[in-house]
């Protein structure tokens, strides 16, 4: 057995997907059979609010000079680090693990570090040395982001000791993030020092390769073709969209390759890093997928969630929807929910044929703490939120704007669906409005759901769409997901539809010039020309599945039921994880 050290941005809270995999990862019985300890580091953001919360919910504080509470032996751990690099560290235990069933939560040590003050000298240091060891021009940087995960790194390989000793330590650099504290290990190895300890870069997603994608008007479209073309010529990404000399974030993850190795969340995220890095050795790099957090029930508690959606949808419409869909997501374009209206068009006019009715809850905002329920509350009473909605604090912020204008046009030419606009973080009672049952809660929305929206332009994983399956639900994903990879593996074709936005028609997918510069001209006439044409396409099929779904359930249910297990955290662990750390 080792120790396990996590550096991650959400080490406090989970505040996206990274928050999700640590969760996962903590809590699967092979993990913990695998770690004697887990330590979670990462930069303490905020100074404000009481102590008790700094390392986030359901964690006990044993040690903060931030709030005087230094008790031994902690004190004699942490004091002469914060002394000789001018840092202060909160130290303590926070409860870990599926949201789905807190029960199985386990204790997991985190530590966050104030960097602000740290000494110059030891970052001027530090800086020298990752310029002499790994040629990272740290001084061409000025972002306060790419810094301050710099001094996260300053004292590490010493809080590392100070902590565990010589005991044998895996560490887990999440993202770019967690690379400067990776590289440090990696410098003392090559002073033989830590030899057994072993560094992998955890990719969740390859950062340049999301810019690509986001900010070309072909998006997925152009950006997966071109790349399959290019790797088999022997082209990477530089090549093809520019040096990436001046992003920071490019720097660090290309330093993965003096690591032991690269975990990727997909098999896109694969091929990207190597499209990245082409000089990396293949063997090195590999594809460990992620878990999705789900419960075991049974068919009849399956039912009692989804009356109390229906019941919500009742009170939202003045009608009793018999089919629920939805789309749980961060509000940012690589999710694409443009294409989820672009494809309930047609869905309405099929579900109208056959006399369905339906509801479609999008549950996204730009707020990350979410509104409060005070605000919630008095935007319901004056106004009817969320089914109407004002523009301007606190209700529509930014992207919100829009998004909201595109559902309300939506449902003002729907027959079959209408849809509502939850710009709140989390679904309960109060916090997302009076109309929501008071015995509902966000696992409801998830047992309820007969299709998960997740057509997104750029998706490492993406386990927010997993989450309705095990329930019975289908995940409708674009090819752009990793998560539809391993949906494939399962063999479980009734829990997932995939819809291949890349796919290209005749002549341009045949054309040899479209092996190359033809490529390179598709834009937004091409990707909607897809999209549109996969919607039309799409519609009958889904509104057929959707009507087999609620006319006998159980078959489904039996089906999510087995997916559980299959893409669980601890198979994923057992399965691809762990031999890769091999």
């Amino acid at each position: 057995m080792s120790v396990a050290i996590h550096v991650s941005h959400e080490a406090a809270a989970k505040i996206g997907g990274i928050g999700s995999v640590l969760n996962g990862l903590v809590s699967s019985p092979s993990y913990r059979a695998r770690f004697s300890r887990t330590l979670i580091y990462g930069p303490l953001f905020s100074l404000e609010g009481p102590s008790k919360n700094r390392l986030g919910e359901n964690s006990r504080l044993l040690y903060s000079s931030l709030d005087g509470v230094t008790p031994a032996p902690w004190r004699e751990r942490f004091a002469p680090l914060e002394e000789k690099f001018g840092l202060r560290f909160v130290y303590g235990i926070r409860m870990m693990g599926n949201e789905f069933s807190p029960e199985e939560s386990v204790e997991t040590e985190i530590l966050l570090c104030d960097v602000r003050g740290a000494k110059r000298s030891a970052v001027d240091t530090l800086k020298f040395t990752l310029w002499e060891s790994f040629a990272l021009p740290c001084d061409r940087f000025g972002d306060w982001d790419f810094e301050q995960y710099l001094r996260l790194s300053v004292p590490y390989v010493e809080v590392v000791e100070a902590l565990f000793g010589s005991e044998p330590c895996v560490h887990f650099a999440h993202e770019y993030m967690g690379v400067p504290c990776a590289l440090a290990v990696e410098r003392e190895k090559s002073l033989q020092r830590r030899l057994a300890d072993k560094t992998f870069f955890y990719a969740h997603e390859i950062s340049p390769a999301r810019a690509c994608v986001e900010s070309h008007p072909g998006h997925d479209t152009l950006f997966y073709n071109l790349l399959l073309h290019d790797r088999r010529e022997g082209r990477s990404l530089e090549e093809r969209f520019g040096s990436q000399e001046n992003s920071y974030r490019s720097q660090l993850v290309k330093r993965a390759v003096h690591m032991n190795g690269v975990l990727c969340v997909g098999d896109w995220v694969q091929e990207e890093f190597l499209y990245l890095c082409p000089g990396a050795d293949p063997k090195r790099v590999h594809t460990v997928y992620n878990g999705a957090p789900s419960r075991m029930i049974d068919f009849r508690e399956k039912e009692l969630r989804r009356a109390l959606i229906k019941e919500y949808g009742r009170r939202l419409f003045l009608f009793t929807p018999d089919i629920i869909l939805t789309h749980v997501a961060r509000l940012v374009v690589s999710k694409g929910f443009w294409r989820d209206l672009r494809f309930l068009y047609p869905l309405d006019r099929e579900l109208a044929e056959r006399g369905l009715k339906g509801i479609f809850i999008i549950l996204s905002t730009l707020i990350g703490t979410g509104r409060n329920q005070e605000e919630v509350c008095r935007m319901e009473e004056e106004y009817g939120w969320p089914l109407l909605h004002r523009k301007g604090w606190p209700d529509l912020v930014g992207a919100e704007e829009s998004l909201s204008e595109s559902l309300s046009l939506f449902n003002a030419r729907s027959q079959a669906i209408k849809g509502v606009f939850l710009n709140q973080f989390g679904f309960a009672p109060g916090r997302s409005g009076l109309r929501v049952p008071q015995e509902a809660s966000f696992l409801d929305l998830r047992a309820a759901s007969d299709l998960e929206f997740g057509l997104s332009i750029y998706e490492p994983f993406g386990i927010a769409q997993l989450e309705a399956s095990p329930f019975g639900g289908v995940a409708l994903l674009s090819r752009a997901c990793g998560s539809a990879f391993l949906l494939e593996q399962t063999g479980l074709t009734e829990t997932h539809r995939i819809v291949d936005f890349a796919a290209l028609p005749s002549p341009l997918g045949e054309s040899p010039l479209g092996k190359g510069d033809l490529l390179a001209r598709i834009g937004l006439k091409e990707r909607e020309e897809r999209e549109n044409r996969a919607a039309l396409e799409s519609a009958p099929l889904l509104a057929e599945d959707l009507a087999a779904r609620i006319s006998n359930p159980s078959p489904f249910f039996e089906k999510g039921q087995l997916l559980q297990e299959r893409i669980s955290w601890e198979r994923i662990f057992r399965e691809k994880i762990l031999p890769a750390l091999s």
